[in-house]
Parts: C-alpha cells; sequence; structure tokens
C-alpha cells in the first residue's frame, strides 16, 4: 500500500504543477514547469519545444514513475509484482489518463495568445519591393517619407512594449527571440523609406549649397 500511495502521490504532485495557474514569480516554487521560446519561423510564429513535445514529456514522466515499481519484489500475498499491481490500480490508472491530456486547457489559451501577434504578420508576409514601388509611382513628397518612418518607428515602439515573458498556467513563454525578430523586420521596411528620405535631403542641401555660391558669384 505503501507504494500505491508514493506513486499515486507522485502522479498528484505532477499533475498539480502542471495544472498550476502560475502567472510569474521570483521563487523557484511559483515558477511555471516548462520554460518555451516563441520564435518567428516565416511565415509562422512558432514553439520550441512544441506543446506537442511537452506533452510527450510529461507522459514519459508519468511512465516513468510507474517503472520505478518494476525492480520492487513481488508481492507476497497476491503473487503478483508491485508493479503490476501500482499499473492496474484505477486511481492511478485514471491519474495517468488525465496527465495525457493535461495541457489541453493550456493548448487553447497559447493559440489564443499566438493569434496577438497576427498583425504584425505582414511585416514578413507583404512584398517589400513590390509595397515600395507603388508607394514611389504616388510620386510622394517629403512630408510622405517622413509619414512612413513615423509610422514605423511607431510599430517598433509598439513591439518594445511586448513583455518579454508570458505565462500560462505551467508554460512560461519567452518572447525575447520573437520581439527580436518583429524588430529586424519592421527595422527593414523603415530602412529603404530612410535611404530615399536621406538622399532627397541630401539633394535638396546640395541645391541650396549650389544656390549660395552661385549668388556669392553673382
Amino acid at each position: 500500500d505503501a507504494v500505491l500511495v508514493a506513486t499515486y502521490r507522485s502522479l498528484e504532485e505532477l499533475k498539480s504543477r502542471i495544472g498550476s495557474r502560475a502567472s510569474g514569480g521570483f521563487l523557484a516554487t511559483d515558477r511555471p514547469l516548462f520554460e518555451v521560446n516563441v520564435h518567428l519561423s516565416v511565415p509562422d510564429v512558432t514553439l520550441s519545444p512544441s506543446l506537442e513535445e511537452i506533452q510527450e514529456a510529461v507522459n514519459q514522466s508519468s511512465r516513468l514513475v510507474l517503472d520505478a515499481s518494476k525492480d520492487l519484489p513481488t508481492w507476497e500475498a497476491s503473487g503478483r509484482t508491485v508493479y503490476e499491481r501500482v499499473s492496474r490500480d484505477k486511481e492511478i490508472v485514471k491519474m495517468v489518463l488525465l496527465l495525457t491530456g493535461s495541457l489541453e486547457g493550456a493548448k487553447r489559451h497559447v493559440h489564443e495568445y499566438l493569434g496577438t501577434f497576427a498583425k504584425y504578420e505582414w511585416l514578413w508576409k507583404q512584398d517589400m519591393a513590390e509595397a515600395y514601388r507603388r508607394f514611389l509611382q504616388s510620386e510622394p513628397l517629403l512630408e510622405d517619407f517622413e509619414a512612413e518612418l513615423k509610422k514605423y518607428v511607431a510599430i517598433e515602439v509598439d513591439i518594445q512594449k511586448i513583455p518579454p515573458e508570458h505565462n500560462i498556467g505551467a508554460i512560461s513563454l519567452d518572447t525575447k527571440p520573437l520581439k527580436a525578430a518583429f524588430q529586424a523586420e519592421a527595422a527593414a521596411w523603415k530602412a529603404q523609406y530612410a535611404k530615399n528620405l536621406h538622399q532627397q535631403a541630401h539633394d535638396k542641401l546640395s541645391l541650396l549649397t549650389q544656390w549660395m555660391h552661385d549668388m556669392q558669384r553673382s
């Protein structure tokens, strides 16, 4: 019975940690059980490790808890091994089954959270060169370039406000790799407008300098 109780409590503790509602803390006991990196793998935002890999790790952990009784001697009264009795106990079997689907609730919340980044998808899904070509066809003024630059600066500020970590139950999502990728995409868009703006400013300065030079000669 002691083995049954110890096995059940181990599985119960694992389930309790996975079902934790931890929202972030500095103590180790307050930390989510799994740390996951959020990446931009064009064209998708992905997790490493994936939710499927995390669930498989949970399943393997529950199997290891059960396997711990395999090396124990035969149960004297029944003639069965300790492992046979443990692995057939109804409460333990129920707990193992619950663990196999323990991340289902968190999965929905994780996907909902990742969906909040959809507003940035155009940064890597739109054809940057084509968008810039259409912009130039509109014969933009200097003010138009400035407006575009301000738009991308605002996007960069918005990206910077994304929290570096977001906790959902037993999962801690590290968004720093994702933020860096978003910033790089936004910077690429901004660079092409800034380059042309600088060129226009340079041309205007050259014309002004030439005009002043001509005025001094006349």
